[in-house]
């Protein structure tokens, strides 16, 4: 009898500019006005649900993810937070320098 093969998914670089582009998220080179001024919340992720459900994950992954991996989170009082635009730029700047390694510096 033979032990069956795990099949690992292929996993493709994350596009901070089409994700970007899809999401009408502002270019991070241009300077914004204090987050005060404006009233546009369509960045937050508000609880750990909404956040695995935006990057895939489950709870207890993301949970994982935050303490050992410095995900950019909040908190509102208990509940925890992040911000659509920080997540991605954080995954950008992740598969920048994972391919910089796997290209040898």
């Amino acid at each position: 009898m033979t032990t069956p093969t795990l099949l690992r998914p292929q996993y493709k670089p994350f596009d901070v500019d089409a994700w970007r582009r899809e999401n009408d998220a502002p270019d991070p080179a241009i300077k914004l006005a204090p987050a005060h001024a404006s009233a546009n919340y369509s960045d937050l992720i508000y609880g750990l649900e909404a956040i695995a459900d935006f990057v895939g994950l489950t709870v207890a992954q993301v949970k994982h993810q935050i303490s050992i991996s410095g995900w950019p989170t909040f908190k509102q009082g208990r509940t925890v937070c992040a911000l659509r635009s920080a997540l991605a730029e954080h995954f950008a700047e992740q598969t920048r320098l994972a391919m910089q390694n796997r290209k040898g510096g």
